[in-house]
């Protein structure tokens, strides 16, 4: 039976990734699975990206419990513990392998706009290994397209100990996705706005219920 909510053409023909593996500690609970509306934030998440992708992947830690009510094609989890979401996005690339370039996102993002991701694979030209935005000096690594090929640089970097993502980008050859273009397609930027704590997850309720 065909879900109505995800929509048979995609806008684009490659896989994403969901990283979900951390443990909330500011939040106190499962961001993931917190309610908005009908739906938790992770179900809003996938649903976005049902909109991007026909491929769609969720990295969760190696001890916890996989999610029910979301149409993930893969769940896989991830191998070092507390390695952060650098672990994430290396065996989701390992698992993605086969595939040119990969989506990447999160669990706590639920106001995702599909058209952001597409136009930044516009802006990945066959030198670039990744295509990040970078909004007033800040650049947001988990929000971005890379190409699969990167994996041995993120492999290395973990067996390392050095699990800053940003650093990441010092390692590859990357493209800004500038604010002027973001905007043209999600100007308050929502698609970067995740939720960590009890406070900002109460405004986004707020909102919801406001629409």
């Amino acid at each position: 039976m065909t879900d109505p909510s995800h929509p048979s053409q995609p806008l684009c023909k490659y896989p994403a990734l969901i990283l979900s593996g951390g443990r909330s500690r500011r939040m106190g609970q499962d961001k993931a699975l917190l309610p908005l509306g009908q739906e938790t934030v992770l179900q809003r998440v996938e649903k976005a990206f049902a909109r991007l992708s026909p491929y769609r992947v969720l990295v969760i830690g190696h001890d916890a419990v996989a999610p029910r009510g979301c149409n993930f094609q893969a769940i896989i989890r991830d191998q070092n513990p507390d390695a952060g979401p650098l672990e994430g996005l290396r065996v989701g690339l390992d698992f993605l392998s086969d595939h040119p370039l990969v989506f990447v996102g999160t669990c706590d993002a639920p106001l995702v706009v599909p058209q952001v991701y597409r136009a930044m694979v516009n802006q990945l030209h066959s030198a670039v290994d990744a295509v990040v935005p970078k909004i007033h000096e800040q650049v947001y690594p988990l929000t971005a397209v890379y190409r699969t090929r990167v994996k041995s640089c993120v492999t290395t970097m973990v067996q390392q100990q050095r699990l800053r993502v940003k650093d990441l980008l010092s390692e590859i050859k990357t493209c800004d996705f500038s604010a002027d273009e973001f905007a043209k397609l999600d100007p308050t930027y929502q698609t970067l706005r995740n939720i960590n704590t009890q406070g900002e997850y109460r405004d986004l309720l707020k909102e919801i219920r406001a629409e």
